[in-house]
């Protein structure tokens, strides 16, 4: 059922594992049209809801947003993600509401429209539902100015609260044609190019954990009264086709209950209940932003009760890679996400060995945007050693640190490049990870107030592993009264004489 562990940085270190399609449900589910509802404005609970369909991701602010310069008013500007530039609209703007800010915590809803990708401001996810046509009704002509942008209002059963729904063809009022023939001549162009295929994931956290589920397996994404575990007893009462509270008439050792879904009866199981069996160990931590994941395959459906639904990613498909050593047969790859690869705030320098796992890392990966240039990759060859490796290290350090000058040094500290280790062909040994952290404690010193945290990282062989950090951690409690010489080495030198750092860097 799980897929893999995708790492990622927003405001703090996470790993998403994925689900593949593959997943076991019971029950049948009918078809209805699905929407995705956002908070426009927090305070006033002014909720906007789109076709699901339309959208693509939904996304913390990554970067800053930078102005577009004589745009119309509504135009946020313009937002890096990934291989593309998009534009960002201040929906509240657009619509003239009185309050027209966004606080820091503020997600972009990524929509495709025109045949290309745009950006809506919101303040936070609200849910993924189905309607009925009868619950979607026309906005009348005589209340409306010739800007129809709100196109319908939408009846929920469940709750009995109305969403505005917008309508995205009228997002460009007076413009949509000329942006239509525009956006036609750029999918040519597009469709001339080799694209990276790139894979959408509900991500809902549970136990402190990320997970991500296919978009397509999930139907709905609906409330959840993790208190009295029921909605209002007496909105299931009004409309018997929906019933929020969860039933305890089928509860058995492997479900939680039943939730009536449009006059259909899917099972509800705790998160937990799957998760655990992945190994993890947290307890739920349920509340007012706990939701039901109503996941479908085959025409069967399933309820998982997660703590809360936090945002819908695009991942590139070549960056989600197996796992087939997991011990757990549900894990199944992993995807690894370029933390710092847009930013210039982190300096990121990478010896690893080529053409192993993950397979990424190549030294024409130098960071893009305003990040080009501050990440530094260096792949080695198998049969490199403590040598080798400390005139890489040692060259690389001391021109690269002294012109960055960082404010602390973190160390992904492995040891799977020990000679002992099966899974790589390097040839380290335990004495050069000593010198090693001898070498980083002076850069420590020189440049950033000795502040250097090393973080454990890989080593497979249980022997080498603790060999390996009893002599890194001697070695921080040891002051070296000498500093450390670096010898030349040719076969190591060719790695970089012609590297892409040389354009952003100067080498001593």
């Amino acid at each position: 059922m799980l897929t893999g562990i995708f790492p990622r940085i927003r405001h703090k270190h996470e790993n998403i594992f994925l689900f593949d399609k593959k997943i076991r449900l019971w029950c049948g589910l009918s078809l209805a049209s699905l929407f995705a509802s956002f908070l426009l404005d927090k305070a006033q609970g002014l909720e906007i809801a789109i076709r699901a369909e339309s959208v693509t991701e939904a996304t913390p602010i990554t970067g800053t947003i930078r102005q577009l310069p004589a745009s119309v008013d509504f135009v946020e500007g313009i937002m890096h993600l990934r291989e593309d530039t998009i534009p960002i609209i201040n929906l509240k703007k657009r619509l003239g509401l009185a309050d027209k800010e966004y606080d820091a915590g503020a997600l972009v809803a990524v929509v495709k429209l025109f045949h290309r990708r745009h950006g809506l401001l919101f303040d936070e996810i609200k849910e993924v539902f189905a309607a009925s046509v009868a619950d979607v009704r026309k906005i009348d002509g005589a209340l409306q100015t010739d800007d129809k942008i709100i196109s319908a209002l939408i009846q929920t059963k469940k709750d009995r609260r109305t969403v505005e729904l917008l309508d995205l063809n009228c997002l460009f009022f007076g413009k949509s044609l000329e942006l239509e023939k525009i956006g036609e001549t750029l999918q040519d162009e597009k469709n001339n190019k080799k694209e990276t295929k790139y894979l959408r994931y509900v991500v809902f956290n549970f136990a402190g954990q990320s997970f991500g589920i296919p978009v397509e397996c999930t139907q709905e994404i609906t409330f959840f009264d993790a208190e009295k575990h029921m909605y209002q007893r007496e909105v299931a009462e009004e409309d018997p086709s929906f019933s929020g509270s969860l039933e305890d008439i089928f509860k058995h050792g492997d479900i939680d209950g039943t939730l009536t879904l449009r006059g259909r009866t899917i099972p509800v199981l705790k998160a937990g209940r799957i998760l655990r069996g992945a190994g993890l160990i947290g307890e739920e931590s349920m509340g007012e932003n706990s939701r039901i994941l109503v996941l479908t395959s085959d025409e069967c459906a399933v309820g998982i009760i997660v703590d809360e639904v936090t945002t819908i990613e695009t991942i590139p498909e070549n960056e989600i890679m197996s796992m087939g050593m997991c011990k757990n047969p549900s894990v199944m790859a992993t995807a690894r996400r370029k933390f710092f690869f847009d930013t210039d705030e982190v300096l990121f320098i990478s010896l690893h060995q080529r053409g192993i796992f993950p397979f990424s890392g190549e030294m024409t990966e130098v960071g893009e945007g305003k990040g080009e240039g501050y990440t530094i990759n260096i792949p080695v060859f198998a049969q490199f050693g403590d040598a080798e490796y400390t005139f890489l290290l040692g060259r690389i350090l001391q021109s690269v640190v002294e012109q960055y000058l960082p404010q602390i040094i973190l160390v992904s500290a492995g040891y799977d490049g020990h000679k002992d280790e099966t899974i790589s062909g390097t040839l380290l040994s335990t004495e050069w990870y000593g010198l090693v952290t001898s070498m980083l404690k002076q850069y420590a010193q020189d440049t950033c107030g000795n502040r250097l945290l090393m973080v454990l990282e890989g080593g497979y062989n249980p022997v080498s592993l603790e060999a390996c950090v009893l002599t890194t951690c001697e070695s921080l409690l040891t002051t070296r009264p000498d500093r450390i010489g670096v010898f030349f080495s040719e076969r190591a030198n060719q790695l970089i004489k012609n590297h892409p750092l040389r354009n952003y860097w100067t080498l001593q």
